[in-house]
């Protein structure tokens, strides 16, 4: 429960198999009022993450396969929970700091 925003960032028009039609939406995520998120208490916070929802179309133009993925990861942050992000692109990164 709760309020559920969505905010399309970029819609990719692409081809999938057999040339047919296919769109990645990039978009941003807010909830408000939530109890809980993936079982964690939000205590009122408003909350943001990004993700991104991949349609394929059959030849009528419906959705015929969707895929979604976002990243958790901001969100438990926000919570308060010791989620660390691991820099693994910097320069002289040490994979001991990340224990």
């Amino acid at each position: 429960m709760g309020i559920h925003r969505f905010e399309v960032l970029e819609a990719i028009e692409t081809t999938g198999g057999n040339g047919s039609q296919a769109v990645t939406i990039l978009w941003c995520w807010t909830g408000e009022h939530l109890a809980g998120y993936q079982g964690v208490p939000t205590e009122g916070k408003k909350l943001t993450t990004r993700g991104q929802t991949w349609h394929h179309f059959d030849a009528d133009g419906r959705i015929d396969r969707e895929l979604t993925n976002w990243n958790d990861t901001p969100v438990f942050q926000q919570l308060g929970l010791p989620v660390r992000t691991p820099r693994h692109w910097e320069k002289d990164v040490d994979p001991g700091s990340l224990d």
